[in-house]
């Protein structure tokens, strides 16, 4: 058996708890074993009752706490935290990134000490959520020169997505200069590179020709991205 399935195959309660005999039995595992997803998605813990209540009522007001990384509850690590005793399954969704634990705990039923863990990647990307700035903080340039914005994609929940993560995915951003009383300025030559070379950043291309003090909006469809407008500064060329 692999190291992870023994971690997160419990049966409770334990034997050195000296507990009554007509205890549950309870079994806490991923469903298919799956523990790794995606920020955003579903996770579920099936609860096998090995061993029965004493009654149906008692069956029916168990209802277990929850504690991811020592924190019970919804937290930034997770939400939507339920407990459906129906069907007998946990389910949560997970919203950062990283390797995680679960604890669950009933100790009017024994269960003190059912641990799983479970590892999350970003979610797909969230286009407004970028983050932007200029390459080497960089925003001077004369006109007719190239300048480069550097965008920090983020999924929905802020994790950080990369090409490693994302894919070579085709984003399209749209991109315009106003002057600081807000007339046009002229971009050239637009492109977008896609990923950088180490593919943590998208990277966006651009010739500014009007000179001045100006803005850079950065924008997905209706929304600007983070840290959009940029201050860029042209100077005229010789």
């Amino acid at each position: 058996m692999s190291a992870h399935l023994l971690l997160v195959f419990f049966m409770l309660p334990l034997p050195n708890l000296s507990l009554p005999d007509d205890m549950p039995t309870l079994a806490f595992n991923f469903v298919d074993w799956g523990i790794v997803f995606r920020a955003g998605e579903t996770a579920a813990i099936k609860v096998d009752v090995l061993k029965d209540f004493k009654s149906e009522q008692d069956g029916h007001s168990f209802y277990p706490n929850v504690s991811v990384n020592g924190v019970m509850g919804n937290t930034s690590l997770i939400t939507d935290l339920r407990f459906d005793n129906v069907n007998w399954t946990i389910s949560f969704m997970p919203i950062m990134e990283g390797s995680f634990n679960v604890l669950i705990t009933d100790t009017r039923f024994g269960v003190m000490d059912s641990s799983l863990q479970y590892y999350v990647a970003p979610g797909p990307i969230y286009e407004p959520g970028g983050v932007v700035s200029w390459m080497g903080q960089m925003h001077d340039f004369v006109a007719g020169t190239k300048a480069t914005v550097f965008i920090l994609p983020k999924d929905a929940f802020g994790n950080n997505v990369t090409r490693m993560t994302e894919g070579e995915i085709v984003y399209h951003f749209e991109v315009y200069a106003t002057t600081l009383n807000g007339s046009k300025a002229e971009l050239v030559d637009i492109s977008n590179k896609e990923w950088d070379e180490f593919g943590g950043y998208v990277c966006i291309e651009f010739v500014a020709v009007t000179a001045g003090h100006l803005l850079v909006h950065i924008k997905h469809k209706n929304s600007f991205l983070i840290g959009s407008p940029l201050s860029l500064t042209i100077h005229p060329g010789m």
